[in-house]
């Protein structure tokens, strides 16, 4: 009798055991393909395209999984996997909310950074084409697109003014969606002075939408700075002295605990607006206080060189150098 008591026992916790891990399965199974999913992305090993279908067919679906099945479809296969990536991620956004729509974008992008670092361009130029292709309505991504091809020269097949096109003709207007529109603004605002395609209006329009919307600060700050010392030049460059002496001006003033700030922009003070009207002795009076400021030594030998050719060029009483 005892003994069949222990046998009912035993099968009573084994039918309750099983009940509980048939219940927990789903969680553990969860567990499992999140862990596998993360190894695939983060090392070298070989994926297995099993592992894509389980991300892809697990239920309920989700746009998080389906982004992670759609990068390592790109890892994998790159361009040759961009047909089947591009419908796995089309259908991540059409299920994400706006937030989880901008997550897509932005580990879209920050991988296809990750492939240009490790020298995986067929992969890199994939999820950037991808990612082009999705029309997503945040400038972020566009943004950090745009920066890799600024700062690393990376051929997308795309001039990067285009890709910060894209960014500032996103529909998202939160404060900080303002702030990258306002940074792609900076720098389309910088192309088109500098640029062989030059012109002066259209990277005044660009550099005031910039300082217009950059009020956020966060991300924007250096780009703000930027805008400033841009719009000065380009206000120069038509000969709008006095509109440049205050954009100029103003950036000294509310840049002043900042040395180096402080003295490029009293530089381009001296260079762009007293230098731009043959005014000698107001602009060397201004590179001998840009010398005087405890800033980098670059700014202080650009300012010594200034006032050696303006005194070599040009005889005038005031004229003297340090």
């Amino acid at each position: 009798m005892l003994l069949k008591k222990k046998w009912l026992r035993g099968l009573i916790v084994c039918v309750i055991g099983v009940m509980i891990t048939c219940a927990l399965w789903p969680a553990i199974q969860l567990n499992i393909l999140n862990i596998y999913s993360t190894k695939a992305l983060l090392t070298d090993e070989s994926i297995s395209p099993d592992l894509i279908r389980a991300l892809i067919n697990y239920s309920p679906a989700s746009p998080g999984r389906l982004t992670t099945a759609g990068i390592l479809l790109l890892k994998i296969y790159g361009e040759a996997g961009i047909e089947q990536a591009t419908q796995t991620l089309q259908l991540a956004n059409s299920l994400g909310t706006m937030e989880e729509k901008n997550n897509l974008g932005i580990r879209l992008e920050r991988q296809a950074e990750i492939w240009v670092e490790q020298g995986l361009n067929d992969q890199a130029r994939a999820a950037f084409k991808l990612l082009l292709s999705l029309t997503l309505p945040f400038p972020e991504p566009y943004f950090r697109m745009g920066e890799i091809v600024y700062y690393k020269k990376f051929d997308f097949n795309i001039p990067y003014v285009q890709i910060y096109e894209m960014a500032v003709n996103t529909k998202a207007d939160s404060a900080r969606d303002n702030d990258f529109k306002a940074m792609s603004h900076t720098r389309l605002c910088e192309y088109y002075l500098e640029s062989p395609k030059q012109s002066l209006l259209l990277a005044e329009d660009h550099c005031k939408q910039a300082l217009e919307l950059g009020t956020f600060g966060v991300f924007s700050g250096e780009f703000n700075y930027l805008a400033q010392m841009l719009l000065g030049r380009v206000l120069s460059g038509q000969k709008r002295y006095a509109e440049s002496y205050t954009i100029l001006k103003n950036a000294i003033n509310q840049y002043d605990a900042n040395a180096n700030y402080k003295a490029n922009a009293m530089y381009n003070l001296a260079f762009y607006v007293y230098e731009a009207q043959s005014f000698w002795p107001q602009a060397l009076e201004i590179y001998r206080q840009v010398i005087n400021i405890q800033a980098s030594e670059s700014y202080t030998q650009a300012a010594r060189i200034r006032m050696v050719n303006i005194c070599s060029e040009h005889v005038e009483p005031v004229c003297s150098t340090p």
